[in-house]
């Protein structure tokens, strides 16, 4: 009896107060209902597949998240859109689901492939991830920019990672790893690389960018990580009138990875990026020949590359950096994140 309340009220204890209202929606429910996206290339670089022409899972692909955390925004991206993009490119959509920690389908004996996300990886996960190996599962954890777990190491079958400096440790590390690029929020609009006028922005979290206060011709809009429709779209018509997205980012040491996600969203909104060469993600992701990366992070080197902006504005070394951030987009469209992790699958399945 008392291991049956332990079950019950677990996912509320995980949960938080905070988070109780959606972990009850989450235990109520039998699951989180996916479905496909409707198209699954926005950067228009992607020709669609006839059904005949795609993927085919082996066995059931399952995403695991925390109950309660279904609306924060690593949840909706990298868990319930990647799962999405997936369905959208193969040929038994029905075997990609996504569950929290306490579904039934994580009890039984099936044998499934499983992605247990960024949310999920706490301490008292060891033991889940430990037997579920145990039992012949295939267990893929995605931290994306979460604090490393490596008492897990002995039950994971590989990383994913939503960075290139992740991608890289992990294979120094001698551990099987794969590169899924992180998705972009679909509520951003998609603009041409058109502007008339030069204006630099970021948005996003004040503390997690430099410099902000000391360049003025720099537009800072606050912005958290979940953002009403409403809030979002008044924050989306400001930003589209920015040439140049901004973000000379701020790390909280060793081992803490960061997605280009900055990146990703200047690509689809059609604006260049303007960072810093010690960002080691953006400059493994932008190449060595983009000309809008400061030499480094600090404020001299930063004015620098913001004068040289102005001053190339829409000339050669702007068109450079325009090829850049196609390459960007694309790799960043939903298409490409679903074609990257399957791609990987069916790799594994073949050996």
């Amino acid at each position: 009896m008392f291991n049956k309340i332990r079950s019950d009220t677990r996912p509320f204890f995980r949960a938080g107060r905070h988070f109780a209202g959606g972990a009850l929606l989450d235990v109520l429910s039998r699951g989180w209902h996916i479905k496909p996206l409707s198209s699954t290339c926005w950067c228009g670089e992607h020709a669609e597949s006839s059904p005949e022409g795609r993927a085919y899972l082996d066995r059931p692909l399952v995403f695991v998240y925390r109950a309660g955390y279904r609306a924060r925004g690593s949840v909706r991206l990298r868990v319930a859109q990647v799962a999405a993009a997936v369905k959208a490119s193969i040929k038994n959509p029905e075997l990609v689901r996504v569950v929290t920690e306490e579904h039934k389908l994580l009890a039984s004996s099936e044998l499934i492939d499983m992605v247990w996300t960024k949310t999920t990886l706490t301490e008292d996960v060891r033991s889940v991830l430990s037997s579920h190996a145990a039992r012949g599962r295939r267990v893929f954890v995605d931290f994306v920019d979460g604090t490393d777990l490596p008492e897990i190491a002995d039950s994971v079958y590989a990383y994913i990672c939503a960075s290139r400096t992740e991608l890289n440790h992990r294979t120094r590390c001698g551990k099987r790893a794969w590169y899924v690029p992180h998705p972009v929020d679909p509520r951003i609009p998609r603009l041409e690389f058109e502007r008339n006028s030069l204006r630099y922005g970021y948005f996003g979290r004040p503390w997690m960018v430099e410099h902000a206060e000391e360049l003025a011709e720099l537009e800072c809009l606050p912005a958290e990580e979940s953002l009403g429709d409403r809030k979002f779209d008044q924050l989306m018509g400001t930003a589209a009138q920015w040439s140049h997205h901004y973000s000379v980012r701020s790390f909280f040491g060793v081992g803490n990875f960061k997605p280009p996600t900055k990146v990703f969203v200047a690509s689809r909104m059609g604006a260049l990026f303007v960072g810093s060469r010690q960002d080691e993600e953006v400059r493994l992701l932008l190449g060595d020949d983009y000309p809008y990366l400061s030499e480094n992070s600090s404020l001299e080197e930063v004015e620098k590359i913001l004068k040289f902006a102005r001053e190339t504005f829409l000339t050669e070394p702007w068109n450079r950096g325009r090829n850049a951030m196609r390459e960007a987009r694309r790799e960043s469209c939903d298409a490409s994140i679903a074609e990257s992790l399957l791609s990987h699958l069916d790799r594994e399945n073949e050996c």
